[in-house]
């Protein structure tokens, strides 16, 4: 009985969400994201379906579209009294009692340097990382005045470049001797955007929220990959009466460039709570 009432308040939660994508947000913002404390996301996947699927669970719809449930991810921040992030905790928030492959991260800082350790490693295996004065991981990165992250240095023959314009990350392109990813973003410039506590050592966010992205894979093979190289996400949200987005709805659309056939589509539901 338990399982059928939380699968029930799941359906309505997602409703919830569904129909809220839709209506109208407060104007009031705060400044920067920065100021934003995030504490907790929790994010619903489902996958398109379709007639190859036999499921004895219901589908949700999304612009008339069923999908089918995959799986929920739940993340807690923890931050010290400067706000620094202290603490990450992966889970399935539905398997409680199932923490393989989800990992709790601790991070500390000392002497302008972030010490950073996996708690799910035996032995605890600690690494440092230098910090500049913007507080950013100065390893293998490199920052503008502003302190976004412009270029980084993923290995010796593996580079990632970001161009930013006025305070947004516009593209971000990842390259290696197999092939490149060049990721472009668009934003609503008349809302704040959203804090990534886990990429907040690695430069500033994007001051605006995003509302699109794609991303096209090219293999320096010259030969054809079968597998979708172009994916294209739309981003809606909700608010709360300060005007922070509490909740985000991520339609993924991926197809292949050579024949512009649509592949899939994914869904990807997540609620935020703040500080």
């Amino acid at each position: 009985m338990q399982l059928v009432a939380f699968r029930a308040l799941l359906v309505l939660v997602t409703a919830s969400l569904l129909v809220g994508a839709c209506s109208k947000e407060p104007a009031l913002s705060p400044p920067d994201p920065q100021d934003l404390v995030l504490v907790k996301k929790v994010t619903a996947s489902y996958l398109e379906a379709d007639a190859t699927m036999v499921r004895p669970d219901q589908p949700i719809f999304y612009q008339d579209v069923a999908y089918y449930s995959q799986v929920r991810g739940q993340t807690v921040y923890r931050y010290d009294a400067q706000r620094r992030l202290t603490y990450v905790e992966n889970r399935n928030p539905d398997r409680p009692d199932y923490t393989y492959e989800w990992g709790d991260v601790s991070l500390d800082y000392a002497d302008n340097q972030l010490i950073y350790t996996n708690r799910r490693v035996s032995p605890l295996s600690p690494v440092t990382y230098k910090l500049n004065s913007q507080g950013y991981t100065t390893t293998y990165n490199t920052y503008d005045q502003d302190g976004y992250m412009t270029f980084r240095q993923d290995g010796p023959n593996a580079t990632v470049k970001q161009t930013i314009v006025d305070g947004n990350i516009t593209q971000r392109i990842e390259q290696n001797t197999v092939g490149r990813k060049t990721t472009t973003y668009a934003y609503d410039l008349t809302k704040i955007g959203l804090p990534d506590p886990e990429k907040a050592l690695w430069g500033r966010p994007s001051r605006n929220l995003i509302v699109n992205k794609t991303e096209v894979d090219e293999s320096f093979s010259g030969v054809a990959s079968g597998w979708p190289d172009r994916r294209v996400t739309t981003y809606s949200y909700t608010f709360d009466a300060l005007g922070r987005p509490d909740s985000q709805t991520a339609l993924t659309e991926s197809s292949l460039s050579s024949s512009a056939m649509r592949v899939g589509r994914e869904l990807r539901i997540s609620a935020f709570s703040y500080q």
